[in-house]
Formats: C-alpha cells, structure tokens, sequence
C-alpha cells in the first residue's frame, strides 16, 4: 500500500507539471554576462524566461515575476519586476526605473547598466488556473573593462624570457594567470604567484594586476611544448570561469629542440663536432651541419666489441643520435683495460707484490749464508 500510495503522488506531481515548462533563466543569444562597456541593449542586457505551455490544456500565463539577490553576498531579494498581460507591470527595488516596462512577454530587459545589477536571477510564472513554477537563481555579471585592458613587455636575455604585465582596471575583481603553460602537464609548468601580482582596488571596487619584471628561466627540465599565456577573466560565485582576454607568446629560445648529450658508458669519452653550439636545453643543435660525435674508449682502454669507435649524427626530425646507416645506436663499445697498461690502483697493486717477493727472496738467501 505504502508503494502504491507514492507511485500515485509522484504521478499526480508530473502530471500538474505537464501544463507548464520554465526556464532557466538565460542571457540573450546565451551570452556569458552583460557588457557594461556595450550599454543596455535588447541584444546585451535581456534576461530570458523561456517558457512552454501544454496547448491541450488550453492554459495561459497570468503573470511573471523576477527577483534580484546576492548582491555582494547578500541573500535577501533587493529588487523585484512583476509582468502580467491584465495587471501591467511594476518594478520595486533595485530595479526599479532600470527596467522596460513595455515589454510584452515577461522577459526582463534592463535599461539602465549599474555594478549593483549583478547578481542572482530568477523567475517564475504563473498560470490562469494558479499553477506556478519557478527557476533556479541564475547569476548574471555587469562586467567592465578598461580601455586597452593588457600590456605586455618581454626581454630575451640569454636562456630567460623577462615579462612586465599590467592589467588594467576590471570589474568584478578578474581571475588572472600568467607564464610558461605546457600543454602536456594540462597547466602551467611556471606560473606567476599570487603574492607577486600587485593588486590595486579603486574606490569602485574594480581591481587592476600587474607584475614587472618576471623572469622565467628555460632549462634542461623546461617541457618541450611551453609557451607563454596570460590569461584574465571574471569567476562567478559557482565556480565558472568567463574568459575575457587570452595572449600567448613564444620565441626560439623556448621552442628549440636538439640532441641531448649521450650518457657516458663506463671507460668511453664523446667528442662532440659542435661543442659551443647548444640550445638553452642544453641539447646539441645544427650550426652550419647537424651535429655530430665521435665515440671512443679511454687511454688505457679498448673496445671488447667489433668496432673500435662510433660517429654519430643528430637526426634532428627524431632528435636521437644515429649511425651512418641511419640507424639509432646504443653507443656501448664494451670499453675494457688494456692488458699491458698500468692504471692507478692496479699499477700500484703490481708494485706492492713485487717488492714483496723480492724482499722474501733476500731474507732467505741471507738465512743460508748465516748456516753456512
């Protein structure tokens, strides 16, 4: 019975909803916020209640209504606007004489763009025969931005790329980040830290950023798909994130690629053909030919292998080192000692034995003399 009871509920629930489908609340064309640099505008500042009714019901909307919260934090409702095909319309509050008032379909259209206009919207209607639906609260930004809102000037010094950045003035408070993005990590591999923006908050609590003289340094641990981004927006209360302005940059310091240098196999040197010419990775790059090194064994060693040494060359499409057959090698000669050459410790090891058996020599010829 108690099954039997919900299910019934449930069904007569949906079924009172059939007659009316509201929402959500939504920006004109689905833009992400209104330009406050734009104005007021049907095609900028319209608030949309979208709205279906079930036509074999015969039902019809008696009145909209819409209510602004959430200003600077505060949850109580500051401004309301009421729409009613019999009744007119009135707006109270905040909204008041900031609104059209000869609209004729409910929606609501500011006329007037103030910073105290952002905040949470919602709307609900109501039908002839008193049912009502409302919508979620939908927060709607005034966003402005100064004129020439980015600046950007970098230096190349050596392996570093040096950015000075001034954001100027945005409202609400933006969302900035800068410096070496890579792609790989999904983030950036050196970002510029909170505590070095500079923040500036005006008396209209717009808030400008700016940093001199950043220094990023490129490495041998620089990922190779970095590059410079700037990036600043406005983050709404949920979490969204409102992209406003992106710049990237990127110069052949950061994008130059080589040939690392081989890592050295017990008792082997590498000769490298272009030994000052290497990038900021410390990888060996092409200056008038590709790269190239000679592989050999130590003084005092040689090879236990079929070749006596290896030249190499950079393939600068795979950055690998390769052989004349264009192959790529592991560069191991199986370097050993030479037989017949002394070589530290072991030279010194000969020394001691043979000293010792000279002198095991000597006292016993002296002990057969002495019987004698």
């Amino acid at each position: 019975m108690v099954t039997l009871t919900t299910t019934t509920v449930i069904l007569v629930f949906l079924g009172v909803g059939w007659g009316l489908q509201l929402g959500p609340v939504r920006l004109v064309d689905n833009k992400r916020y209104i330009s406050y640099n734009l104005g007021p505008s049907s095609n900028n500042s319209l608030l949309e209640c979208p709205y279906e009714l079930d036509e074999a019901k015969n039902e019809e909307i008696q009145k909209i209504s819409w209510s602004l919260s959430g200003r600077y934090g505060k949850e109580e409702v500051e401004g309301f606007y009421e729409w009613s095909p019999s009744d007119g319309v009135k707006a109270t509050g905040a909204l008041e004489g900031a609104v059209n008032l000869h609209r004729q379909d409910g929606n609501l259209e500011l006329t007037e763009l103030r910073y105290n206009l952002g905040g949470f919207y919602n709307c609900s209607a109501t039908l002839t025969n008193g049912e009502a639906q409302s919508t979620a609260r939908w927060e709607a930004l005034v966003i402005e931005t100064s004129p020439n809102v980015i600046s950007i000037n970098t230096e190349i010094k050596e392996c570093s790329t040096i950015n000075t950045i001034k954001a100027n003035a945005v409202y609400p408070e933006p969302t900035v980040h800068g410096g070496l993005y890579s792609p790989s990590l999904s983030g950036y591999y050196n970002e510029i830290t909170s505590d070095q923006w500079l923040k500036v908050v005006y008396q209209n609590l717009s808030v400008a950023y700016s940093v001199n003289k950043r220094e990023f340094k490129i490495d041998e641990d620089t990922p190779y798909d970095v590059y410079f981004l700037f990036t600043l927006g406005v983050t709404k209360t949920n979490g969204d994130y409102i992209s406003l302005f992106s710049t990237t940059g990127t110069d052949l310091m950061m994008s130059s690629r080589g040939c690392p240098a081989l890592t050295r196999k017990e008792y082997q040197k590498e000769t490298y053909s272009t030994d000052g010419t290497k990038n900021c990775r410390n990888e060996y790059i092409k200056s008038f030919d590709n790269p190239k090194v000679t592989v050999t064994c130590q003084e005092g060693y040689h090879s236990d292998g079929e070749l006596s040494s290896l030249e190499l060359t950079c393939d600068l499409e795979t950055f690998t080192w390769k052989d004349e057959d264009g192959k790529e090698s592991n560069y191991d000669l199986r370097c050993v000692l030479d037989s017949n050459h002394d070589h530290g410790n072991d030279g010194g090891s000969i020394t001691v034995t043979t000293s010792t058996t000279l002198l095991v020599m000597a006292t016993t010829l002296l002990l057969c003399l002495l019987q004698l």
